[in-house]
């Protein structure tokens, strides 16, 4: 037996009931005289959730950072050697807070050593070849 051709009497409740019903304001809708409009819905935004902040890790980024310029400035012997103990010394801190949970970006903190190393390796280099140079 094939299914009942739609039409109001066999329709849903919930597909006639007038909250459902099309009105202004929505694209491609017409209004439908008599319905209110529907009221719009809620933010989310509305009832805002507390969510706990992640742990940030400063000294993961410092040491990122620091071992960046480290990088950039080991030519110059003393600042290649002072920013990569620096990065080396943020980026031990940073790891041992992400080992206790205290922080969130472990990785960034070791590329901060390992950048840091990359400087004091240059600078060592430098030296080497100041000292073979004289």
């Amino acid at each position: 037996m094939p299914p009942p051709a739609p039409n109001s009497a066999n329709r849903p409740h919930y597909l006639t009931h007038p909250a459902y019903a099309p009105h202004p304001g929505h694209p491609g809708h017409g209004a439908q005289p008599g319905h209110p409009p529907r009221p719009a819905p809620r933010s989310p935004l509305a009832h805002p959730v507390w969510v706990p902040a992640r742990p940030g890790n400063g000294f993961g980024t410092a040491a990122l950072v620091v071992g960046i310029v480290g990088v950039l400035l080991a030519v110059g012997i003393v600042p290649g050697i002072l920013l990569g103990v620096l990065a080396i010394v943020f980026g031990a801190v940073g790891r041992s807070r992400r080992a206790r949970g205290r922080a969130s970006n472990g990785g960034t903190a070791l590329a901060g050593m390992v950048l840091g190393g990359v400087a004091l390796t240059i600078s060592a280099l430098m030296v080497a070849l100041v000292a073979i140079g004289r």
